[in-house]
């Protein structure tokens, strides 16, 4: 799965048993959520960071241009909408496992890895969060 960060790259190249795959993904996706374990993080949203990328089987109907056999990226947009603001939720590994189930529920997807972060919750980091990789 392709990411600018390294990180995720690194933990991503572990070979298919797919000759061919193809890899979809929404990067850095900002938003306000309510997130977290603390009675500040219960009462008020903070902005929270989320790349998604899923590796899915190459399909043949997909080399002749033909959207109907494809996954559409916008649902991969959707699904982190959907999970990040359907309610509070404490743990942003739990964002994590929401989004993978969701995600590996589609025939063609072999393979999912969701970044996670709180943007502002100290002052003298970018980010803190966790990286979820989960297969079929």
């Amino acid at each position: 799965m392709y990411y600018a960060d390294e990180t995720m790259n690194l933990l991503l190249m572990k070979k298919s048993k797919y000759k061919e795959t193809r890899i979809l993904y929404v990067e850095e996706y900002i938003s306000d959520a309510y997130i977290g374990i603390y009675e500040n993080e219960k009462k008020n949203s903070q902005r929270v960071k989320i790349s998604v990328s899923v590796i899915v089987k190459n399909i043949d109907e997909a080399l002749n241009d033909n959207f109907e056999f494809v996954l559409d990226y916008s649902t991969l947009r959707e699904i982190v909408i959907d999970v990040l603001h359907n309610k509070h939720t404490e743990l942003q590994e739990t964002v994590c496992d929401r989004i993978a189930e969701r995600c590996l529920s589609f025939n063609d997807v072999i393979k999912v890895c969701i970044k996670i972060g709180k943007l502002d919750a100290f002052n003298d980091c970018h980010a803190i969060g966790c990286i979820l990789i989960k297969e079929k």
